[in-house]
């Protein structure tokens, strides 16, 4: 889904980037035609309850699709689009991928990149470069910046959630697409979602797949939290007062949806709370809406993930993301295309 409103407010247009993205990935909503009873039945409960369910588009090759529920384990089929595409057309292009390299620090001169420092293996190796982006993820690209001597913001988002599930028979969620369609709320979201994990590591979801029901609540959070690299890498969040009351409406909702299914209070349980996207260590601001450098940065360094996203994101950013590193690429082309 489209989740740029906050970059739009730091005067940030990527009108052109999300046309280009729109024509290479495909992006739709065809999933409705193909719901099961479970997820229909979820639907048309809550807009009984007036609270305005609205389908999620998906990147999916609908003719190639099972209906198998393993988006979230790896599409056996390729039905869901993923960045391998760009990969490839990447490496189609002359590019060299290292593959089971670690990278440490960027190596810098005089505030210019020299080259990328990374450990394969046992031993370490330095690759010289003329520009150098950092795209590791917020969780990892503040640890590369500070290896580099480059400072990051005490900040993180880590969009929290957890799963409201019931004992169900035959529900058949698991065999379901992720996240049909989202509720929204001003700073949570509901979605029906199987929770692999706790099916795996949480001792509360003990019934078969098939028997088990479950609603995603997934909350916007504040900013408290940090990836500090002391030797070794420190993730630190703390969900504050405000966090916790969005998790508990969240799950009272979904508790309440779930009863309009005839299920009893005592067969609910809730799954494991989580991370699903860290954002917001080096984030973007008005000041550097136009360049996208930092002036923390060298001038042929730009980092180009989730870091930059100002705020934590209500929606699923992927395609935001993907358009930030459009404009960063061509931002990049325009400043370094002889190098």
């Amino acid at each position: 889904m489209r989740m740029d409103e906050d970059l739009v407010r730091l005067g940030i247009n990527l009108d052109p980037e999300f046309e280009k993205i729109y024509n290479e990935i495909p992006v739709h909503t065809s999933h409705t035609e193909r719901w099961n009873k479970n997820t229909r039945e979820l639907f048309d409960i809550s807009n009984e309850m007036e609270l305005a369910p609205e389908p999620v588009p998906h990147m999916t090759r609908d003719i190639l699709c099972m209906d198998c529920g393993q988006c979230t384990l790896g599409c056996p089929r390729r039905s869901l689009w993923d960045s391998r595409q760009y990969l490839r057309d990447a490496l189609d292009s002359g590019a060299k991928l290292v593959n089971y390299a670690h990278v440490e620090k960027i190596i810098i001169k005089d505030n210019k990149a020299t080259g990328v420092q990374a450990r394969i293996g046992w031993s370490s190796e330095v690759y010289p470069a003329d520009l150098v982006i950092v795209s590791a993820g917020a969780l990892n690209t503040p640890v590369i910046l500070q290896n580099s001597g480059i400072e990051c913001e005490p900040r993180l988002f880590a969009n929290p959630i957890t799963c409201v599930a019931a004992h169900k028979p035959n529900s058949h969620q698991d065999k379901e697409i992720p996240i049909p369609f989202i509720i929204r709320r001003n700073d949570w979201i509901i979605a029906p979602y199987f929770d692999h994990i706790s099916y795996f590591f949480n001792s509360a979801w003990k019934y078969p797949a098939k028997d088990i029901v479950s609603l995603m609540v997934k909350v916007l959070d504040m900013s408290e939290g940090t990836v500090i690299n002391t030797g070794g890498k420190t993730i630190e969040k703390t969900l504050m007062a405000q966090d916790k009351k969005r998790l508990a409406d969240g799950i009272k909702l979904s508790k309440e949806i779930l009863a309009k299914m005839g299920i009893e209070k005592d067969n609910i349980f809730t799954g494991t709370l989580m991370s699903w996207v860290q954002a917001g260590s080096f984030p973007l601001t008005e000041k550097t809406a136009k360049t996208f450098h930092h002036e923390k940065l060298p001038d042929n360094v730009y980092v180009a993930d989730a870091s930059l996203l100002p705020a934590s994101a209500e929606k699923f950013p992927i395609l935001t993301i993907i358009a930030l590193a459009k404009r960063i690429a061509h931002i990049c082309k325009e400043n370094f295309g002889n190098t």
